[in-house]
């Protein structure tokens, strides 16, 4: 995965203000080992203490991780019972051996994806389109020929919630969680505001086959959301979509375009997500894991929250028809 100067969409400011709308505290601070401002995330879990999270953050190695770990200490060991790190890097044997050795632990939840597929934008377009798998390159031309058209639209809210729905009836029929409307609205809104957001909608004639959300950062962006219906499945109009949507983010300056979760390619066969897979990595032939999540205990009471994690998050989820993280 190529090192970029753009940084994860949950890294931006923009992100911090929604999750600060929806019960995170957030806060931006200065690392020297990172060289840089990352946002850092902090929530309470009742009777147990504060959790902090940074997701989406680059830059860790084992050369730097001693004193990252040394910094998150003397800034938080007080204020939180432990650190969730969600690392946007692939993954490092050396830095997640490093990393246990300083007191950081594999989790056994993820709240991001492990696996993913990045098509890199910054070749020609030819060369992108040699990129693809031959199935992919395929579907692309027959739905062509099947007469799918992809629009680039306007984030109008009418659209936004045209796309919601479609997400809607992918995940009722896919058997799969999506956050609530209110919450997605509100990022939406937040990146279409300035500027970084993308809607595409795959249609044929006047139905609408399915559509996608983009999110952009620089020379960044990430397939975010996306739906589709049962309605003429079978003209490839999501292939087709995926496609026309990589020019258009090339036109625009983009050079790394990151589809988002996949399941590990050794459990794909056996997986629910075997379809994602198949669809993902018809656009490049390579996929990349990415480290683990890891956590570092600040206090005695993390292990009060190893215990009580799984079952909080359960019970959270059907009180507040929502996700915590």
């Amino acid at each position: 995965m190529p090192k970029e100067a753009s940084k994860h969409y949950m890294q931006l400011p923009a992100w911090s203000d929604v999750k600060s709308q929806f019960g995170w505290k957030t806060e931006r601070i200065n690392l020297k080992s990172l060289n840089d401002e990352i946002e850092v995330y902090k929530r309470a879990v009742p009777g147990v203490g504060s959790l902090l999270y940074i997701p989406g953050l680059e830059g860790v190695d084992s050369g730097n991780i001693d004193e990252f770990t040394k910094e998150i200490k003397t800034n938080y060991k007080v204020k939180a019972f432990g650190l969730r790190l969600e690392l946007n890097q692939p993954y490092d044997e050396a830095l997640v051996n490093k990393a246990e050795e300083l007191g950081w632990k594999q989790t056994k939840t993820h709240t991001q994806y492990r696996h993913t597929v990045v098509v890199d934008l910054s070749q020609p377009e030819d060369a992108i389109w040699m990129s693809l798998k031959s199935r992919g390159r395929y579907e692309v031309l027959q739905a062509q020929k099947f007469g799918v058209t992809i629009e680039d639209t306007e984030p109008t809210d009418e659209n936004l919630k045209k796309m919601y729905e479609l997400m809607q009836v992918t995940s009722t029929r896919n058997k799969f969680y999506i956050r609530d409307m209110k919450f997605t609205m509100s990022y939406w809104r937040k990146f279409r505001d300035l500027g970084q957001l993308k809607l595409f909608f795959a249609k044929h004639e006047d139905d609408v086959l399915s559509g996608a959300i983009i999110l952009t950062s620089g020379e960044l962006a990430w397939y975010k959301d996306g739906g589709s219906t049962r309605t003429k499945s079978n003209l490839m109009g999501a292939r087709l979509l995926q496609w026309e949507a990589m020019k258009v983010l090339k036109k625009a300056g983009v050079k790394t375009y990151d589809l988002g979760g996949i399941p590990s390619p050794e459990s794909q066969h056996t997986s629910s997500m075997h379809g994602i897979f198949v669809f993902k990595t018809a656009y490049s032939k390579d996929s990349f894991a990415l480290m683990p999540t890891l956590e570092l205990p600040l206090s005695a009471k993390y292990a009060l929250w190893l215990k009580a994690e799984k079952h909080w998050l359960r019970v959270y989820n059907l009180f507040a028809h929502s996700l915590w993280y």
